[in-house]
């Protein structure tokens, strides 16, 4: 075993994505509540948080995809049209 894997293991990257999930989320709903022109919206989706907070905005992403459900074509679909709506760029 190396010494990466003592210290990091899959259940560790969980707690790190669902935390940074958390953060964002928490921003998202701050500023949609302080600025409700700001457009900010999310979802979950297969166990995915997915955030909008503004076309260039680092926080407008997907959080956990993949992690803690598996993800589904039409998973996948819900995902990019919830973004595409917003004009967000999905790669």
């Amino acid at each position: 075993m190396t010494v990466a894997g003592i210290f990091a293991d899959k259940e560790l990257g969980k707690r790190l994505e669902a935390t940074e999930a958390y953060a964002c989320l928490e921003l998202a709903k701050t500023r949609r509540r302080l600025f409700p022109e700001s457009g900010s919206e999310w979802m979950t989706v297969a166990g995915t948080i997915v955030v909008f907070d503004g076309v260039e905005a680092p926080t407008t992403q997907t959080f956990g995809l993949g992690m803690f459900k598996e993800v589904t074509a039409a998973a996948l679909g819900e995902i990019e049209e919830f973004f595409k709506r917003r004009v967000a760029r999905v790669p």
